[in-house]
């Protein structure tokens, strides 16, 4: 059955509104903070409320003559002087103005809610090889209306911001989430901070999976949120990783089912270490970015709560548009994911090849100009971690170094990490050098 009402609207509160506005400079500036042309629901009320902003931007005053004059010919289509006459004959009080703003703005609200309905609808009626990235399109819709309902972004004065930086100060809170190795929590200022993106890089089989895995256990381990996306691994892998680490077993021995009797009485207590963890993992090797985000999402409203989220690897996460060139497409889902932790609130740990460059220069310790098909990756990290290990030194074979080449809110610097391949861990050298 065909649903014949009309959308939300409140054309009283339209005319009221525009007459007012039509009266004063204090009703007008009442009704730009609250309302935006599009939110009015007739055309004409829409065009004519977006000529008194243009007015008012200009510094002039706006009033039945001055508008008709501004608006020339386009006046015929919206009613002639006429309806700007009826409109201004009726003067409310500009104590009402934001009275009637709120009533505009709420129906213009509930239209956008009823529009997303439809798009959901529509997209529930269309064939698609991924469902998955339609529920989250439909979900889209629904959280920019969401986002227009609270609001546009307001300025704060810097006294206002002041006094909350001196009650910072007074009571400060934790500055992170440990990262489980007290050297890195140290360059880094406190840790992984909400907010924020950490891009980590490194060639092939150096060890960003093993970091991440070992970063996430201890984060979860603490009591913190996590979720792993993994494009590259599956989640067996991973887990073999994690409990081998915790275990302290032989990782070759627990993947192909060759445990001791003391190796299974070690599994096992890891595992119970493990149970009721606020730790996830997902392993898909075709999700986009729409995709984590609702995972993401998910996971932040659920009772375990989210403070890390680990993405392995950046270059394998699916483009929104296969058709941009390649560094376009990256550099959407690094301002994607940048993006992303500041709407939740996390912290985004996003894994990333680097380039052959290193591999052909005489030093090869990586650098930021490694980074692989786009520049912006760089500019939307606050840290970018570039993992080295020098095999042909016998001394430094079983240590892995974290270049720090990047820290906005803090210095750079080098952070030795004990390599253990055999226990698929990375721990803390207790040694730290700066740069």
């Amino acid at each position: 059955m065909t649903d014949e009402r009309l959308p939300p609207a409140d054309l009283d509160a339209e005319r009221a509104l525009l007459g007012a506005c039509m009266h004063g400079q204090r009703a007008l500036d009442t009704a730009v903070e609250i309302l935006d042309p599009r939110d009015f629901y007739r055309p004409a009320h829409a065009e004519l409320f977006a000529a008194m902003v243009a007015m008012r931007d200009t510094g002039r005053e706006v009033d039945p003559v001055t508008l008709a004059a501004h608006l020339g010919d386009r006046l015929a289509k919206l009613g002639g002087h006429p309806h700007l006459i009826d409109l201004y004959g009726a003067p409310p009080t500009a104590a009402n103005t934001a009275h009637y703003a709120e009533i505009i703005s709420d129906a213009a609200v509930r239209r956008r809610l009823l529009e997303a309905g439809q798009r959901a609808i529509q997209l529930a009626h269309t064939a698609s090889d991924d469902p998955a990235e339609n529920v989250e399109r439909a979900r889209a819709a629904l959280d920019d209306v969401a986002a227009q309902a609270r609001g546009e972004a307001q300025a704060v004065e810097i006294d206002d911001l002041a006094g909350r930086a001196l009650l910072r100060y007074q009571n400060p809170a934790p500055r992170g989430v440990s990262t489980g190795w007290p050297d890195m929590d140290e360059i880094l200022s406190g840790g992984y901070r909400p907010g924020h993106l950490t891009v980590v890089g490194a060639r092939p089989a150096v060890g960003k999976s093993l970091v991440a895995c070992c970063t996430a256990a201890a984060v979860a381990l603490d009591g913190h949120g996590v979720l792993v996306v993994s494009l590259e691994m599956t989640e067996a892998e991973l887990t073999d990783r994690i409990l081998a680490n915790l275990a302290s077993v032989d990782l070759g021995r627990l993947t192909r089912h060759e445990l001791t009797e003391r190796d299974w009485q070690a599994v096992e207590h890891a595992a119970d270490r493990l149970r009721g963890l606020p730790l996830a993992v997902v392993d898909h090797p075709h999700l986009g970015l729409t995709g984590i985000r609702s995972l993401a999402r998910d996971r932040a409203r659920s009772p375990r709560g989210l403070s890390l989220l680990v993405v392995d690897y950046l270059g394998l996460v699916r483009p929104a548009d296969p058709r941009l060139p390649r560094q376009e497409q990256v550099a959407g889902i690094s301002r994607g994911l940048k993006l992303l932790a500041k709407e939740l609130e996390v912290h985004v740990l996003a894994l990333h090849q680097l380039n052959r460059q290193s591999e052909m220069r005489a030093n090869r310790r990586p650098v930021l100009a490694d980074l692989r098909e786009s520049g912006a990756i760089e500019a939307d990290a606050d840290a970018v971690w570039l993992l080295h290990r020098d095999d042909a030194d016998e001394t430094s074979r079983y240590e892995l170094e974290v270049l720090v080449a990047k820290n906005r809110h803090g210095r750079t610097g080098n952070v030795g990490l004990a390599w253990n391949p055999q226990y698929a861990r990375a721990g803390s050298l207790a040694r730290l050098e700066a740069v």
